[in-house]
């Protein structure tokens, strides 16, 4: 394994991973479990995170998978992991492996602030896990042979959809699609409307549908949820 750097370590997220206390968990969580986090910089979702993986603490995943849309990269098909890496902090250490099948671009993840806001707690959490960390524009034959692939790994996975709410758009449009998409996934669906929700991780929405419960949200102009899937079947 060769070392990868970080890129938002003191831009996004503070240099040691002291996010703070988390509190007590609450409700039987199992493996395996989806959730839903947000990214950006800890000024904007760092309470929410905290709400998530206190949840999630109780669990001992053998493997973490974070899913994500390319923000930098103009990948329009297919499916990209990094190469693996060991990955660093100041005071985290993280194993990014690399997946059977999915094209590997190493450049295509060092400026993507779809993951490395999540390292911190996933390496104080579950820091002997395999990190898988797949990019998708989705749908697409590679995307859903890379999910059979990281079933065959390891069925009992932590899978993390990194998502924010809705993409740009005017305060009225944003609004709107943002309570839409929190609507579906409270009430359950099967297929999300790329012409009613704009999402940046629609296409990993769609490969993992159904109800999930709400444990936070807000309302800024690009919106943050975090969210855990009522049923992992």
């Amino acid at each position: 394994m060769v070392d990868m750097n970080t890129y938002f370590q003191d831009i996004f997220y503070p240099s040691t991973s002291d996010y703070g206390t988390l509190d007590a968990p609450t409700g039987v969580q199992k493996l395996p479990l989806v959730a839903i986090a947000p990214h950006g910089a800890w000024d904007y979702v760092l309470e929410l995170l905290k709400k998530l993986f206190s949840r999630l603490q109780v669990l001992k995943p053998r493997t973490v998978v974070i899913l994500s849309s390319p923000h930098q990269n103009p990948l329009e098909n297919g499916v990209l992991c990094p190469s693996a890496k060991i990955v660093e902090g100041y005071d985290w250490k993280l194993s990014l492996a690399s997946l059977k099948g999915c094209t590997v671009d190493d450049s295509a993840f060092m400026e993507e602030a779809a993951f490395e806001e999540l390292y911190p707690f996933i390496a104080r959490l579950f820091g002997d896990a395999d990190v898988y960390c797949l990019l998708s524009k989705g749908p697409s034959a590679e995307l859903r042979k890379a999910l059979e692939n990281l079933k065959k790994e390891d069925p009992q996975a932590l899978i993390i959809i990194s998502t924010n709410l809705n993409g740009q758009a005017p305060e009225d449009l944003a609004r709107s699609q943002r309570h839409e998409l929190l609507k579906s996934l409270e009430q359950g669906y099967s297929k999300l409307d790329p012409k009613a929700v704009s999402p940046c991780a629609l296409g990993w929405l769609n490969e993992f549908p159904g109800s999930y419960e709400i444990l936070a949200s807000d309302d800024q102009l690009v919106g943050h949820a975090v969210a855990i899937r009522r049923s992992n079947d």
